[in-house]
């Protein structure tokens, strides 16, 4: 039985040796890090607050629900603490985004959230 400083130290060795010593066929028996390049993409600090249009309705969602007219309703977990808007369709049916991507429906005079629209 090992230990997780062990374990730790084991792996260590192994990507060593994977990165930098053993050719791999695959790769023109060269190294992965004879091939490596950093990336050029500059990413931000801070990602910028997404801006839905004005004709958007928001909303935060909380812990991967959101409230319309004192109503809770379930979206998706991976989006809490973000901000989603409701661009109305028709009367009480609303389409969700999330930044430009399409996330699903609410449809307010059902009570429904759905992924897709049913025609």
């Amino acid at each position: 039985r090992s230990s997780m400083k062990q374990q730790q130290k084991s792996f260590d060795r192994f990507r060593a040796e994977y990165n930098f010593e053993r050719p791999h066929e695959a790769l023109g028996q060269k190294t992965p890090s004879q091939l490596y390049k950093h990336s050029t993409r500059i990413f931000p600090n801070r990602i910028p607050e997404i801006r839905y249009p004005d004709h958007f309705e928001i909303r935060k969602v909380d812990d991967g629900c959101f409230y319309w007219k004192n109503q809770r309703y379930f979206i998706t977990k991976s989006l809490a603490g973000e901000r989603i808007g409701f661009e109305p369709v028709e009367d009480g049916l609303w389409r969700i985004y999330f930044s430009f991507v399409t996330i699903g429906y609410f449809d307010e005079r059902i009570r429904k959230v759905t992924r897709t629209l049913k025609v």
